[in-house]
């Protein structure tokens, strides 16, 4: 018996992202396929080896290759079983990927409360592929599953109960939401935090978990509002690029990176990768961390030379929370304090 990866790749272009297949032969008897949910650049792959390209360099590429090994020990495994019993057809292995992948889909869901229910959808969103996309779910995306975890958990504590998948109603959804506001949250957290949860039961609802379908309701609603941001213009930010601040090195490299940061337009994670080399006849050329998209981004005067100033390694990036703390101090000696004012309600109150 013998197991092996492979894509499909005509008529795709190179870098576009396909579904990981899989063979397994055993003898002349058995020659069945399956396709994984596993996605892949063509330009990525080794088709003479049926593997990831050695050289090939992409977010979740060492954590796809141990979900690929992986997957082909249990598929071997399962199948190392089965075959004892005379279970294998032509739509074994699609029905043994989709097993090992969805084990919750051959259980019966009665016996999983919401709580596990969500507990296990947090654990696998860390090795879940976005299907637009085909990267892993981001860091960010994960933290807001598990925020979202932790204040239902607090909300049930203060309620001296545990809800169940029925019991999400509107008369639940009105009560979370107070319980956030009386923590003092934004009304655009809130709805955040509705949003997911929403994701968390649209799922169990498609896996046939009886969820009380009040959660579609117009009226379970992600609350969101428009914030009052005031913004800068060119003037602010030369006047912030024109302000000495010698001799205080974290508001200064805290001022640069939010300059680069303003100029160029990019995610403030991906300002890290700008260096000399990608930048060619004044343009800065990037591919997103977050999409893998690649941009083209002319080089501002500004940009320049304060990437000069760095010889071409801009500091490295501090938590936003820091970030936003040191700014408003940058703010406060630029006088531009009145451009950080921003109007939103929290616990209800604006």
């Amino acid at each position: 018996m013998k197991t092996a990866f492979f894509v499909r790749t005509t008529l795709e272009e190179k870098n576009s992202s396909v579904r990981i297949r899989m063979r397994l032969r055993d003898g002349r008897d058995v020659n069945i396929f399956g396709v994984t949910p596993e996605l892949i650049r063509i330009d990525h792959w080794n088709e003479k080896k049926n593997t990831i390209k050695h050289q090939a360099e992409f977010p979740g590429k060492d954590e796809l290759r141990v979900r690929l090994r992986d997957l082909q020990n249990s598929v071997e495994d399962l199948y190392r079983q089965e075959k004892i019993k005379g279970k294998i057809d032509k739509e074994w292995l699609k029905n043994a990927i989709d097993r090992i992948y969805h084990p919750e889909k051959y259980q019966k869901n009665g016996s999983r409360s919401l709580f596990e229910f969500i507990q296990e959808f947090i654990d696998k969103s860390k090795s879940r592929t976005n299907a637009k996309t085909g990267r892993p779910v981001c860091y960010k995306q994960q933290r807001e599953y598990a925020r979202t975890f932790y204040y239902l958990q607090e909300f049930c504590k203060g309620k001296g109960r545990e809800y169940n998948f029925e019991d999400i109603d509107l008369d639940f959804y009105q009560d979370f939401i107070e319980y956030l506001q009386s923590l003092n949250k934004a009304t655009n957290t809130i709805g955040k935090k509705i949003q997911t949860l929403k994701i968390m039961l649209n799922e169990a609802d498609e896996k046939e978990y009886k969820v009380n379908k009040a959660f579609k309701s117009h009226r379970f609603k992600s609350i969101s509002e428009e914030s009052e941001n005031i913004y800068l213009d060119t003037s602010d930010l030369q006047k912030l690029y024109d302000l000495d601040l010698a001799g205080n090195t974290r508001m200064e490299s805290v001022r640069d990176l939010f300059l680069v940061g303003c100029w160029v337009g990019c995610r403030f994670g991906d300002l890290h990768k700008i260096t000399s080399d990608n930048i060619q006849n004044g343009m800065i050329h990037l591919e997103q961390s977050k999409t893998g998209s690649k941009v083209i981004i002319p080089l501002h005067p500004i940009v320049k030379d304060i990437l000069e100033k760095y010889d071409f390694n801009l500091p490295p990036v501090i938590s936003n929370q820091k970030f936003n703390k040191y700014l408003k101090e940058v703010a406060k000696k630029a006088k531009l304090n009145e451009i950080f004012h921003k109007g939103i309600t929290k616990g209800g109150i604006r």
